[in-house]
């Protein structure tokens, strides 16, 4: 068991928490917070049922210990809401870390908003649960130490309703409070209220690294998909990027999915969407649930169909047939054969040329002009490429060149 961390009972602590830099373009500004201490505390033991423990020294207990499994506990904390009856504020956290366990797995703990705890509470005279505020079930590690609780809908509520004072009850789950291995201590709680700036509005969408597309059908993509924006948070708090996506024509197939780096980059699984054209949109959250406003929708359309293999054509060397002559250049013409989305061709004549490429007309044709160095048998190898990157299977065209050399 770790000892009680000190806190001040009487007062209000004012601090200002500030967060690393965001972005390089700017410094983040101070978030502000308040941490509330507990103004009276204590816990009630059915085992003792007309004893008053209350502001006990120590941390507070609840669940059942002890050997004979007669001690059920369950722990309060109250707290005056004066100081912050005109403080604006986002969050509010109850901070209760844990100090002891009897089993690791062990672990249950609910938060309830109670009528008042007091010097005259007990076990037989103990608050009235009202509403379960917070629970909190296993963990990856026996104590947390740094354990909160969200209770900003109770401190709205008792704001709400000109309440000076809010108990919060600690306890653990009806199913599992008599049962040893679920009991925890945890330490005095205090309430840090705190007023957090959402994170800024994303900026510089882009798709596959092209701009925005509103309209039309935007980039094509096959197997890469990379949506991207400049995301960033006036606090300095850690955010990312939540993008959504949908096809144009049904929006209730509607998909997720978050994006980090820089700039933060989401890569939607292409292989589960269907061809044809999608809008996208993204906005940013913090790590305190803050929200920014959602911009886009921008566009991109998915094509995983693979062009044709493409025809080609040469008045000059006609395929596998005897034309032209050494040293004798000839015009080969490549085209779609059907396809309609060709944007470009590659093709290799052999002989340690190498692989060249071509860019497609508006026709989606392409002539090239090669002149051959000896006589007999060559032959070019071409594929289609489309838009979207998809590469046609290869044609393999072969062809006589005349010997005209003395």
């Amino acid at each position: 068991m770790t000892a009680r961390r000190c806190l001040t009972l009487l007062g209000v602590a004012f601090a200002l928490v500030s967060g690393a830099v965001a972005t390089a373009e700017a410094a983040p500004q101070p978030r502000s917070e308040v941490a509330l201490s507990a103004t009276s505390w204590g816990y009630v033991d059915a085992a003792t049922p007309k004893t008053a423990y209350y502001q006990p020294d120590g941390n507070l207990p609840m669940g059942t210990c002890c050997a004979d499994g007669s001690h059920l506990t369950r722990s309060y904390v109250t707290f005056d809401l004066t100081a912050i009856r005109d403080v604006p504020f986002t969050n509010v956290l109850m901070s209760a870390g844990e100090v002891h366990f009897n089993d690791c797995d062990g672990r249950a703990i609910e938060v309830w908003r109670t009528s008042a705890y007091t010097r005259r509470s007990t076990w037989r005279n103990r608050p009235v649960e009202r509403t379960r505020v917070a629970t909190a079930g296993p963990i990856t590690s026996c104590l947390d130490n740094d354990a909160t609780f969200d209770v900003t809908a109770a401190v709205r509520d008792a704001l709400r309703k000109h309440d000076r004072h809010l108990t919060l009850g600690f306890r653990v789950a009806e199913a599992h409070e008599r049962d040893m291995a679920f009991y925890r201590l945890v330490e005095l709680a205090q309430l840090r209220v705190v007023n957090n700036a959402p994170p800024a509005t994303p900026t510089e969408l882009r798709t596959n690294d092209e701009p925005c597309a509103a309209a039309g059908s935007g980039p094509y993509a096959s197997s890469q998909l990379a949506l991207s924006a400049r995301i960033s948070d006036p606090d300095g708090d850690q955010v990312y990027g939540e993008f959504a996506w949908w096809p144009l024509a049904d929006p209730s197939q509607r998909r997720t999915g978050f994006g980090w780096g820089d700039p933060y980059t989401a890569y939607p699984n292409t292989w589960d969407l269907a061809d044809g054209t999608y809008a996208w949109e993204v906005r940013a959250q913090d790590s305190w649930g803050a929200t920014s406003a959602t911009v886009g929708p921008c566009r991109f359309t998915v094509d995983r169909t693979d062009p044709n293999a493409p025809a080609v054509v040469s008045a000059t060397y006609p395929e596998s047939a005897e034309g032209g002559g050494v040293g004798m250049p000839g015009e080969f013409t490549f085209s779609p054969n059907g396809s309609t989305d060709v944007v470009k061709y590659d093709y290799d004549f052999g002989g340690g040329t190498g692989t060249h490429e071509i860019a497609a007309g508006a026709d989606g044709t392409a002539t090239v002009s090669f002149t051959p160095e000896s006589g007999s048998w060559h032959s070019v190898i071409v594929r289609a490429w489309d838009r979207a990157g998809n590469l046609s299977l290869s044609t393999y065209y072969s062809f006589i060149v005349r010997e005209t050399r003395d």
